[in-house]
């Protein structure tokens, strides 16, 4: 991969835009079109987030349809380059894309495409944060985390989580003090996973608008 002219890649982990494969926690009281709908106000939102400040470039990672048209447009409208998931488990994927690009990047950040919560500034203070450690995470109310910044891999760095479920953030910092890396902790968010996750975005002035801005319908 041809060096790129900045430091770090902020890699945005998606799922292809289909009724009944996003949110379905959440479509089990909204009905998957509507969660569909909500996923996909959130997934602009992020990307709007995440691509506004230019300090890093950004990449819209998924597994599969990576041309679907809702993709496209946000490529085109934020500027996103894109990355191919590989099949496995979420470990695994996130390992691959780490390994991917950090042959061009010092440092790279994956964020969950739920992250509803996320900042520029909470991923750069974890990118600071790499400075005196080896790896930051962002942790997540439910008790995984939201993202991951890492300026090196190891093959055995995703080994024994137990993925999607409250031992996530657990679990990954035995890992990593296992294996002797030193961990950066910034501050706690959420991610809109639940329907209670849509009303708190509902109490939040700001935040609400922007679903609305992207295409969420107050009908909702």
């Amino acid at each position: 991969m041809t060096k790129p002219c900045k430091r770090n890649a902020v890699v945005i982990f998606s799922k292809a835009p289909i009724a009944g494969e996003v949110k379905t926690r959440l479509a089990k009281n909204l009905g998957e079109k509507n969660a569909l709908l909500v996923y996909k106000a959130m997934l602009r939102v992020i990307c709007k987030i995440l691509s506004s400040q230019g300090q890093w470039d950004c990449y819209l990672s998924a597994s599969k349809e990576l041309d679907h048209p809702f993709f496209r447009e946000l490529m085109d409208e934020f500027d996103l380059k894109t990355h191919l998931q590989i099949e496995g488990d979420l470990g695994a994927k996130m390992k691959t894309a780490m390994d991917d690009l950090l042959g061009a990047y010092d440092q790279v950040a994956i964020v969950g495409g739920d992250a509803i919560s996320i900042t520029s500034e909470s991923l750069e203070t974890c990118f600071d944060g790499l400075s005196n450690n080896d790896v930051a995470l962002v942790p997540a109310e439910d008790g995984g985390y939201i993202s991951i910044v890492a300026k090196k891999t190891d093959p055995s760095m995703f080994s024994d989580i137990e993925w999607g479920t409250e031992k996530v953030l657990e679990q990954q910092l035995a890992r990593f003090s296992q294996m002797g890396w030193d961990t950066w902790l910034n501050s706690r968010l959420w991610d809109l996973d639940e329907l209670d996750d849509f009303k708190r975005v509902k109490t939040m002035p700001e935040l609400y608008q922007s679903m609305l801005d992207a295409g969420l319908s107050k009908n909702i």
